[in-house]
This record gives C-alpha cells, structure tokens and sequence, in this order.
C-alpha cells in the first residue's frame, strides 16, 4: 500500500545510498552529463554490449543501489548532493538503452518497425514493412494496429521470427493493417505502466566521439500509442564530446512520453566512438546554486516520486559552468 503520511514516510526511510564521483573530462556549460561511466562510488559502469534490439533493465552495473520493498512501495525521500560548480543533478531511472547504433551512419537505424498486415491465424503473423532485429522470446509493443479481431495491441512475446515478420500469441478471426512495434519498455513509467507515460529519450555518447556535430533524431511511439513521431537533440552535439556527454531528445507537439522507439538517424558521422540510445524517467531534480554548497530535496520538495520495482537509478548532472568536477551526495529512499 501506498505511503500517505509523513509519519509513514519517515518511518519507512531507508540508509542513504552514498555516491561520488569523479569528472575527469571538462564539462560544458549546459551540456548535461551522464554520470554513469566515472570512477567512484559507484564504481564506473561500463558500456553496454552493442546490440540492436537494446535491453529493457531491471539492474545495471554503476547504478545507485536499489532494493525493492518486501511489502508496499517506494518513493524519493531525500537528494543531496554539493559540487565544485553550480548545476542541476538530476536522479532519472534507466528504464532501457539500446548500444547497437553505428556512429558513422547517416542512414535510419531501425529497432522498430510500421506493421503491414496481420493474419487471421491462431497464433497471428504480423509482417513488417522491412527487415526488424527481434528474436524469438523478445515482448514486443504493438499499437496502432487496426481491423483486426480482436484487437492486437498491446505487449506480446513473440515466437517464429524471420527477418520480416513474427507470431503473437492471439487467436484473430480477421486480418488488419497499420500501426507500429517496437521493443516493450519495462512497467516503470510515471504510472508504473509500459505506455511510456514521463518517460524521456537522450543519446549517450558512451565512447568520446569524434570531430563532428550531427543532428540526432529519433522516430518513436508516443504513450498514447501514436506512431511516426519525430524529436531531435535539444542541446546542439559538438565535436569530440566525452564519454558520458548526454543528449537529451525533445518531443513532438502534444507529446508527453515515449513508448516504443523506431529508429535513429544522424545527420553526419560522427567519426569515431560509441553511443546508446537511453530511455529514463526524471525522480528528483535537485538544484545546485553555490559551488561547494550542498544543497537537498527532501519527499516534499521533490514531488514525492514513486521508484517502481527494479528501478535502476543514475545520475545526469548539467553544469553552470565550463570546468571539471566531483560530485558527492547522497540519495535516501522510503519503503512502506
């Protein structure tokens, strides 16, 4: 049950989950930063193993420690944390990263697909429109997907793949068209669903890369289920950024959160390196205003976000100033 009092949430409190890190690499002004590759405590994490499809985490090496209750919830109780420079330190929860992109395409790297057509089959084959990465055992999320009976929407584990198609587990009496898939995202957006409901896209340069500014931009679902949607990078990409520089996607009009994503395209090579695709969730936003002044956010201020089971917490940090850094804080959750 819910945590409704703050007797309830001080009673619940758990130990703080210490970090620090330590920047090596200049930050830039207003360019946000992943924290997750930098020494310290936790220890770095390391780059994801290049795959296409992507992974939807439950648990990552370099996160901030999290345990899920043995009854109840969970929520933010506390962000602290102080730096050598002013800044704002952002706790999200990885909910998906997907590290198969080639940095020196220019052409659409898809992970998702348009559905052509469904059969009318116990289970039903769906065709894409061209080739996808999904594998037997993936669980998918169709929407979008219309004249079929009864409706296929929704997520599914998928058998029988090749590479234009795959079954779902769904007996239809009539065939439909249209709509989109993509890889399910786990059932941690801000209502603990997989509609993507608050939950953000940013591209992580996971190793520096090169001499050169692309435009990113990404082809996703919404969390209302409409597809064919299209965001670019909201902080302009410069050349040779470090590991760990992130790059978060604006939205289209109307938009509240990503559901499934489609595809990424650069507008240019990026010469060298490596970079993942991130899907997170914002829980706390802590802002620092004086450098070597530690700041918090406690339950109210925060907004009292809930952290879902198997949260994978990290932090992105976007600086006031061009300089390095060390950030030390903490984070406190509540269970009950």
């Amino acid at each position: 049950m819910a945590i409704t009092t703050v007797a309830g949430a001080i009673s619940g409190m758990q130990y703080t989950r210490e970090f620090v890190k330590a920047v090596t690499g200049t930050l830039v002004a207003g360019r946000p930063q992943s924290l997750l590759y930098l020494a310290g405590s936790p220890a770095a994490g390391v780059a994801p193993t290049p795959g296409l499809k992507g992974a939807a985490l439950t648990s990552y090496g370099g996160q901030i420690p999290f345990t899920n209750p043995t009854s109840g919830n969970t929520y933010v109780a506390r962000l602290q944390a102080a730096a050598p420079q002013g800044g704002t330190l952002l706790l999200c929860d990885r909910l998906w990263h997907n590290s198969g992109y080639t940095i020196t395409s220019t052409g659409a790297q898809v992970i998702g697909n348009t559905i052509t057509s469904s059969s009318v089959a116990n289970p039903t084959v769906i065709t894409t429109s061209a080739n996808h990465p999904f594998a037997n055992g993936d669980v998918v999320n169709i929407q979008g997907h219309t004249g079929s009976t009864p409706a296929v929407s929704g997520s599914y584990t998928i058998s029988n793949v090749t590479a234009t198609s795959f079954t779902v587990p769904v007996n239809v009496t009539g065939g439909g068209t249209g709509g989109t898939v993509g890889l399910a995202q786990p059932a941690r957006d801000m209502n603990g669903a997989i509609a993507g409901e608050g939950v953000f896209l940013g591209v992580e340069v996971s190793g520096a890369a090169g001499a050169a500014a692309p435009t990113l931009t990404v082809s996703y679902t919404n969390s209302a289920g409409t597809g064919a949607k299209t965001g670019t990078n909201i902080v302009a990409t410069a050349n040779s950024p470090t590991q760990g520089t992130f790059y978060p996607i604006g939205l289209a009009a109307g938009d509240t959160g990503v559901q499934t994503v489609q595809s990424l395209t650069l507008s240019a090579s990026w010469i060298s390196g490596t970079l993942s695709l991130v899907a997170y969730r914002v829980l706390a936003r802590l802002e620092i205003t004086l450098a070597n002044s530690p700041n918090a956010a406690d339950a109210l201020t925060a907004g009292f976000a809930r952290a879902y089971d198997n949260t994978v917490p990290f932090l992105i940090f976007i600086p006031q100033t061009t300089t390095s850094s060390n950030i030390a804080g903490h984070v406190i959750w509540t269970q009950g």
